[in-house]
């Protein structure tokens, strides 16, 4: 029987120093925490500054100093969360009142707190005040708030909801929120201030491409990708590449007015075409300066990216180039890619200067296109690009100029420039560097009776000639899909026009010093090219 009694004092003993003088027995319900006495509370409410156990341990650095405070609380000195705004408050919201010491709200370094903080009263929070109810719901004008998981249900004015619940805030047609979008329920109160709505002008009236815009606010420069508030003065003005049309002021100034309309908009700008940047260009190696239209084309494949063709920017998202180079097979957008700024044929070639790249996302081919089978009548294709290109000295659109059908085709003689990468002969690879050279229109009649036979039905209705017969070459494999640019003079500057692009060769040495080359002729497809030009022409 004494050996009993010790047995049973001893177990007394060890359950004491693990759990408490009060130890229970039972066994904690799913999302509640024990307390060191044995004690059950609610898990939520452990580590939140007001001790819930009997023994204060919910309430400890023991079990409260690896406890995770969300950026929206104050992490009290032995772990606990409170209130964002506990700090310093004049009220001990910390078990341990560190949310009121003299480190936080006594010293030298200003935290927020006004010359009074010092004479604060140190109120203990109540538990009641630590286990506030729900949150109430307060809908601002013209504001809806949903939930931040689904923002198609929204909630009523006066709506309560649960600790930690998350909503967003978003505004009615025209108006747009200043403040914090999101906001949290903490413990019967909302972790940050309510925002507002107020109408704004759109921005969608501001934002070009062919004009650049500034931003003001109480004569403070701000963003003008945010919400645009009444009182705010635009200031527009042509971008890099562009220029306004004559008789227009070279910058437009427009309001934001109070009932959430601009007082003007801005005039779109017009491109500046077949400029060069630097120097006349002659048939030798060059930069790409000289000829800042004329861009690269590649094909994916499962072997990685290939050069195919050359071609010709005309507008912000139009590129011409020849039909055989992107109709192989099929014509599928997704393989192509379109770099500008290159001076060398290589994909990933390291470039003097900035390059941009697209995809493409149409590609318009004239129905009577059937390839070699026909002739390559018809040997013309419109890139459209997935994104709008941005014009800089090195990357800029040729000019094209519409004629009437009596004067379609260039005259014989005329001089035009070519660009490409292509072979200089028939058993070289394609040119690593960008070249160039000037060829002469070669009369129709003069060209097929210097041409083989075989290759007459190729000078067909829509194709002109162009040749070298003082033997200075011509354009070869990998020249295809490139412009013939022809210069005229601009109020005394040299601006050049697109004529046609590299079709098809006419002679059996593709790449003789002597031979001639047919090219597709632009104005026999100008319906073609303007419609699809109406359909993406920048703002």
């Amino acid at each position: 029987m004494k050996q009993l009694m010790i047995l049973v004092y001893f177990c007394y003993l060890l359950t004491c120093s693990l759990t408490g003088t009060f130890a229970e027995s039972k066994e904690c319900k799913p999302f509640e925490w024990q307390c060191k006495s044995g004690q059950c509370i609610s898990l939520d409410v452990k580590c939140d500054g007001i001790a819930d156990c009997a023994d204060q341990s919910d309430e400890s650095s023991e079990f409260c100093l690896d406890t995770y405070c969300p950026n929206y609380t104050f992490k009290c000195a032995y772990g606990a969360c409170v209130s964002g705004n506990a700090k310093c408050n004049g009220i001990k919201e910390c078990y341990d009142g560190s949310d009121e010491s003299k480190d936080f709200c006594d010293g030298n370094i200003n935290y927020g707190m006004s010359s009074r903080s010092k004479e604060t009263s140190f109120k203990i929070r109540s538990p009641r005040q630590a286990k506030a109810g729900p949150c109430r719901v307060t809908l601002g004008a013209n504001m809806i708030i949903s939930t931040k998981a689904d923002p198609s249900f929204t909630f009523d004015d006066g709506d309560f909801l649960g600790d930690l619940a998350n909503i967003k805030y978003s505004c009615t047609s025209g108006y747009s929120i200043f403040g914090r979008k999101e906001n949290i329920c903490f413990r019967g109160s909302w972790a940050y201030p309510q925002p507002k709505c107020i109408i704004t002008c759109p921005n969608s009236v501001i934002q070009g491409i062919t004009f650049r815009v500034t931003c003001s606010y109480n004569r403070t420069t701000i963003s003008c990708e945010d919400a645009i508030r009444p009182g705010t003065v635009v200031t527009a003005t042509c971008a890099l590449g562009y220029m306004k049309p004559d008789g227009i002021a070279l910058v437009d100034t427009l309001s934001c007015g109070a009932n959430g309309e601009w007082d003007s908009i801005p005039h779109s700008c017009v491109p500046i075409c077949g400029q060069q940047t630097t120097e006349e260009f002659s048939s030798a190696l060059m930069d790409v300066t000289r000829v800042p239209w004329h861009v690269a084309i590649y094909q994916r494949s499962n072997r990685g990216v290939r050069f195919t063709c050359g071609g010709t920017i005309i507008t912000s998202k139009i590129i011409i180039t020849a039909a055989h180079c992107v109709s192989l097979k099929r014509t599928d957008p997704t393989k192509y890619i379109v770099l500008l700024g290159k001076n060398y044929i290589e994909y990933s070639a390291k470039e003097k200067l900035e390059t941009q790249e697209f995809n493409v996302s149409e590609i318009h081919i004239p129905r009577g296109y059937l390839g070699e089978n026909a002739y390559y009548y018809n040997d013309i294709a419109v890139l459209v690009l997935n994104e709008f290109i941005r014009y800089q000295s090195h990357i800029k659109p040729v000019c094209v100029e519409w004629r009437s059908h009596a004067k379609k085709d260039p005259p014989p003689d005329t001089l035009g420039k070519v660009a490409g990468w292509g072979r200089v002969s028939s058993n070289v690879s394609f040119s690593n560097e960008l070249r160039a050279i000037t060829l002469p229109v070669i009369d129709t009649n003069e060209c097929i009776k210097k041409i083989p036979p075989e290759y007459e039905p190729f000078v067909n209705a829509d194709k002109f000639c162009v040749g070298s017969p003082e033997g200075a070459g011509a354009p070869c494999q990998g020249d295809s899909g490139a412009g013939f640019l022809v210069a005229k003079d601009i109020d005394g500057i040299p601006t050049y026009f697109l004529e046609g692009v590299v079709s098809t060769s006419l002679s059996r040495d593709h790449c003789s010093s002597k031979s001639f080359v047919a090219f597709s002729n632009i104005q026999y497809h100008e319906l073609m090219i303007r419609e699809i030009e109406g359909n993406v022409t920048p703002k």
